[in-house]
């Protein structure tokens, strides 16, 4: 009878933890080859015409933007564009592109994100930050900025 009662204070003690990690919010650092792969498009953006950033933030204010709501499938394909851009430029480097998309996907999960975006033009370029902002806790915030070069 003790055994038993152990096991069961056992069991419910770990469904209370793992319910109680799912509420976390996910970092970039849990997903390693979608780390790399940005970094290399990072990299490899200065060789195109526009440079290219994401990186996870915890908040910002959106005064003085344009903002409007998209699906999580949405800014999945934004990225994802991006990544398909530099790996066609560079189609034998050997990085792991579409195991990162796979990684995307946790990562950005299936919450509802506002999208907001702000401009600032320079004299020779333009840079175009997109800022995510997921619209459930677990989810990250994210800023994806680009600098398109004015030729």
């Amino acid at each position: 009878m003790k055994s038993i009662l152990i096991a069961i204070i056992l069991l419910l003690s770990s469904s209370i933890s793992l319910d109680a990690s799912a509420g976390e919010p996910k970092h970039l650092s849990d997903f390693p080859v979608l780390e790399e792969v940005l970094d290399f498009v990072n990299e490899a953006s200065y060789d195109l015409d526009s440079y290219f950033k994401l990186v996870q933030i915890d908040e910002f204010q959106f005064d003085g933007m344009k903002c409007s709501k998209i699906s999580a499938s949405e800014l999945k394909k934004f990225v994802e564009d991006k990544f398909n851009k530099v790996s066609n430029f560079y189609p034998d480097e050997g990085i792991p592109f579409n195991k990162a998309k796979g990684e995307l996907g946790h990562f950005i999960g299936s919450a509802n994100y506002q999208k907001c975006e702000k401009i600032e033009n320079k004299d020779k370029y333009q840079i175009i930050s997109h800022y995510f902002q997921s619209l459930e806790e677990d989810f990250p915030n994210l800023l994806i900025e680009f600098e398109k070069r004015i030729l």
